[in-house]
């Protein structure tokens, strides 16, 4: 992807692997295979609502958004949104003071 004005802030998940890669002294394909491990091990245990917990970086775990209703801006009639679960990050104490370094 070409870096333009509005994604120059943003890291993507091959910038990754090859940071990985190269930090690491992998290959290439080696470093994809444990990022995409790595995020598969993530969704699965966040579908059993389980909680990842990865001391000095942080917790990864699911909430539960309950059913409401809603109103539908073209009809303003209410609508029925179902509930749902959401994914939610929880930065650790070292992530969060190593953010905010000067």
């Amino acid at each position: 992807m070409k870096k333009t004005a509005s994604n120059e802030n943003l890291v993507t998940k091959m910038e990754i692997v090859r940071d990985l890669a190269k930090k690491s002294k992998l290959t290439h394909s080696v470093a994809k295979d444990i990022l995409n491990n790595l995020l598969d091990i993530i969704e699965r245990n966040l579908k059993k609502e389980k909680r990842l917990q990865i001391i000095g970086f942080g917790s990864f775990y699911t909430k539960l958004k309950p059913a409401r209703t809603a109103i539908n801006p073209n009809t303003r009639k209410p609508v029925q949104v179902p509930e749902k679960k959401l994914v939610k990050f929880a930065p650790g104490k070292a992530l969060r003071e190593a953010v905010n370094k000067k």
